[in-house]
């Protein structure tokens, strides 16, 4: 866990837990705390989409780190061998 590090959270005005910058980019109303229950396209919610969203900035944060090291990454585009 030596990749995580703490850091001073993002803004978020309304303190819907979603930053104001992710929700302006989304067209959101970064000044209403309860547009996190908006479906969003998807039809997740907003704060489901920034959860999945924030998952993913994560785990590519976490492969980078590993194909840094030289350890064998899966390949998500292609199924498993099976054995």
């Amino acid at each position: 866990m030596q990749a995580l590090q703490p850091q001073r959270p993002p803004e978020d005005t309304d303190q819907d837990g979603m930053p104001d910058a992710w929700e302006e980019a989304r067209e959101l109303d970064d000044g209403d705390g309860s547009d996190h229950g908006k479906v969003m396209q998807s039809g997740y919610t907003a704060i489901e989409a920034y959860c999945q969203d924030l998952a993913a900035e994560r785990l590519s944060l976490h492969e980078t780190h590993r194909a840094g090291q030289g350890q064998a990454m899966p390949n998500a585009n292609r199924p498993a061998e099976r054995q």
